[in-house]
Order: structure tokens, then C-alpha cells, then sequence
């Protein structure tokens, strides 16, 4: 799974990396269900959306929702029981 873009501090903030060499979102990942994670995924794009113009710049938001929609599809891409899942949710 790619990282976010280490060239851009926001992308890729000091603080999310734990001493352990661990990144805080694979840390999350490993404690939820493959299903509970994208609905993490997906989450945090809603948040992002909804403060769009409220905190840091807009660009700078629309960023981050971007580079979570990618990890939710390079993760559905390769978990076929995960694609089910969502292509189920969107369905109802």
C-alpha cells in the first residue's frame, strides 16, 4: 500500500510516525476489521469534505480526501471480500 507523499509535511506528518516505526494508520488498520477500516476510510473523507473551507486551505483538505479515496481503492483492489462489501453498502 503506498504512503502518503513524504514530500508534503501535511501529507506525511512527523507526528504520525511512532517510534516502532509504524505509521498511526497501520496501527489502526491492524485493530479494525477490513470492513471497519474503510469505513474509517470513508469517514475521514467526509470530514475533510465537510470542513473543506473551515480549516487549513481547501486545497489542502481536497488532498486528503483525495489520498484516502485512493487508499480505499488500492485496499478494495486487492481484498475481494472488502469489494463485496462496499459494492453491497452502496447498493442499499
Amino acid at each position: 500500500m503506498s504512503r502518503m507523499d513524504s514530500r508534503d509535511e501535511w501529507y506525511n506528518p512527523s507526528h504520525y510516525q511512532k517510534a516502532n516505526g509504524q505509521e498511526v494508520i497501520d496501527i489502526i488498520r491492524s485493530v479494525l476489521t477490513p470492513e471497519q477500516f474503510s469505513g474509517y476510510l470513508i469517514g475521514n473523507q467526509l470530514k475533510y469534505l465537510l470542513r473543506i473551507n473551515d480549516k487549513d486551505t481547501p486545497e489542502m483538505n481536497h488532498g486528503k480526501v483525495n489520498w484516502y479515496n485512493s487508499f480505499l481503492e488500492q485496499l478494495c483492489e486487492s481484498d475481494p471480500e472488502l469489494q463485496e462489501i462496499m459494492q453491497k453498502s452502496r447498493h442499499q
